[in-house]
């Protein structure tokens, strides 16, 4: 199951830890001032950082209470695909702000954190992708799933697992009627090879 698999276990620690950071400094200025992502100048560019990272802890508590994912909201997009992108999101965002002008600030404790959660949920993303595939795969390719359409009926949802699942159709048809050749081929032969031969008068 779903909630087994260490890739939930990245995200949802990334969404902690995101949501940690966002209340940390992230800068540090003279005078003891610190600004957050929820503060003036930050707000509401930086803020989305912590937010991927929190949104995609969301859904993997929910695969975790459900055993499943939810209907993807995005319309052509899945949520493996949406994991990668926010991931990969975070982390530019995150990056920009190292040559971005702090004002003689400097980076503070919270920006680090964030910078974890935002490459921790792209991991954490490119896991679950993983072991969808892998599990995708090994359905396919067992029996008794390809017997029951139920046991597909989750990951048949994706167009990625749809498509291997044609391949697979098409890989294995081809075969049987390679087989089916071969074996008239052969029936052929052994019929011309069991008529008599004309004896000449």
């Amino acid at each position: 199951m779903k909630r087994a698999e260490p890739g939930w276990v990245v995200l949802a620690l990334a969404g902690l830890a995101a949501l940690i950071g966002s209340f940390l400094p992230f800068y540090t200025y003279a005078g003891d001032t610190r600004v957050t992502v929820w503060g003036h100048g930050l707000f509401p560019i930086a803020t989305l950082i912590p937010l991927v990272g929190v949104a995609f802890a969301v859904e993997a508590l929910s695969v975790a209470l459900m055993g499943h994912e939810p209907r993807s909201p995005f319309r052509s997009f899945t949520w493996e695909q949406a994991r990668l992108a926010g991931g990969a999101f975070a982390i530019v965002l995150a990056l920009s702000y190292l040559v971005h002008d702090r004002a003689g600030g400097r980076l503070g404790s919270g920006y680090f954190l964030l910078m974890f959660a935002a490459l921790a949920t792209f991991a954490g993303g490119v896991m679950t992708r993983r072991a969808q595939l892998v599990r995708a795969g090994d359905a396919l390719v067992e029996p008794d799933a390809l017997e029951e359409p139920d046991a597909l009926e989750e990951p048949l949802r994706r167009p990625d697992v749809v498509a291997i699942h044609w391949r697979a159709e098409r890989t294995a048809e081809a075969r049987i009627e390679a087989t089916q050749a071969e074996d008239a081929e052969k029936a052929e032969k052994q019929e011309e090879a069991e008529e008599p031969t004309p004896v000449p008068v």
